[in-house]
């Protein structure tokens, strides 16, 4: 990576507050096997040499597949199952490489020392901005049959219809690290000519997309940033995101809600694969993941347990919206409206409690429910938390 461009994969892995890291922090192959290159045989530090970083694969030579391990334990156990299925089908060598973080894997892909990773869309988009050396070869799909969700801007359906009436109102924005609440959209309206922070009489912050849809509804703002797979049925708010969750949880009317501004598509996660492996390779890897799903599940939800779809075979115009937020001009524009952005507005007075509802439980809440959780989310979301944002081993900072 040039000296020119390390600065903005850190800067932008630091808004994923994911600290970036080389592979002094302990990048060591964990499953050695018969033929190939011994993986014990890299240093005498067990650490990756710097000579031949980023080589083509050659015959004989190993696939390195690196996976985060955050929090989790026993990932090397669960991911195993995957790492056999592509050795196998690939009839070469895959070691595994765990990392602690997804800032110090990204790294590792820009760098070279590894060759195949699952990335978030953010993270897929900084890498891709980074060093311009990616391949994404497939993308899951949720149960739906969903690759992925777009930022939406939504107003009430009552009032302004178009995203042009909107102009001179005050918009709900997430945290400035939020992709969906916040980089996506704001990127994209400033690409289709549009300043927000001059289009919009104020932006105003709130604690993620569930409360913008609240903060519209509230008369707080006149729009709000939320996201959504906008495929399904508009009825039930689509198949899922914040829309889909309103409605399972209130059953919100959404007629009473209208769309004015829709992001490209951004993939739950890609599985991407460097430039320098071979065409072929990258080839027979799209075919072997495209349908792994169906010919080997248990290796398929070794490596993406929280999306049942299986993978769909992408490029890179697919994914293109990714790199949206991380162009210079939009992270310029994004640091000015982070500072110049509402702090959040007054949490609303408590609604009145039902009978056997825990105190400070919202109307509507499961039992054992987080404040500002939502049926649909796992055990291991935060409220807020879209899907891919799961901590890893699963992808994505909040879309």
């Amino acid at each position: 990576m040039t000296a020119s461009l390390r600065p903005v994969i850190v800067a932008v892995l630091g808004l994923l507050a994911l600290p970036v890291l080389g592979l002094a922090e302990g990048l060591t192959p964990l499953v050695p096997d018969a033929g190939g290159l011994d993986p014990s045989a890299v240093g005498d530090t067990g650490r990756l040499p710097a000579a031949g970083a980023g080589a083509p694969l050659s015959a004989g030579q190993r696939l390195r597949l690196g996976v985060v391990t955050g929090a989790e334990e026993g990932v090397r156990e669960r991911v195993e199952p995957f790492r056999e299925e592509l050795q196998y089908r690939l009839a070469q060598p895959v070691d595994l490489f765990l990392m602690d973080t997804l800032g110090a894997a990204t790294d590792a892909l820009v760098r070279g020392d590894i060759d195949l990773m699952r990335l978030s869309a953010s993270a897929y988009g900084a890498a891709e901005t980074a060093c311009a050396c990616l391949d994404p070869l497939v993308v899951p799909r949720d149960g739906e049959g969903a690759e992925g969700f777009h930022a939406v801007l939504v107003t009430r359906a009552a009032e302004a219809a178009t995203l042009a009436a909107l102009s001179g109102g005050r918009l709900a924005i997430g945290d400035p690290a939020a992709t969906a609440a916040f980089r996506m959209p704001l990127a994209g309206l400033a690409q289709e000519g549009i300043d927000p922070a001059r289009f919009f009489s104020a932006l105003v912050r709130v604690e993620g997309p569930r409360e913008g849809l609240r903060a519209l509804f509230d008369g707080r703002v006149d729009g709000a940033l939320v996201w959504s797979t906008l495929i399904g049925d508009p009825e039930f708010g689509y198949s899922a995101g914040t829309l889909n969750e309103a409605f399972l949880s209130t059953r919100l009317d959404m007629d009473r809600i209208a769309v004015v501004w829709r992001s490209p598509r951004l993939p739950y996660a890609v599985m991407a694969a460097r430039t320098d492996l071979s065409p072929a390779l990258r080839a027979r890897l799209r075919s072997v993941l495209s349908t792994l799903a169906d010919d080997a599940p248990g290796a398929y939800f070794a490596i993406e347990p929280d999306f049942g779809g299986g993978y769909a075979v992408t490029d890179a115009a697919a994914v293109a919206g990714t790199l949206l937020p991380y162009r210079p001009e939009a992270q310029a524009l994004l640091t000015r409206l982070a500072r110049a952005a509402a702090p959040p507005p007054p949490a609303m007075p408590a609604a009145p409690q039902s009978s056997g509802q825990v105190p400070g439980q919202m109307p509507g809440q499961l039992p054992g429910q987080l404040p500002g959780q939502l049926p649909s989310q796992l055990p291991s979301q935060l409220p807020g938390q879209l899907p891919a944002e799961i901590p890893q081993a699963t992808p994505l900072a909040q879309p």
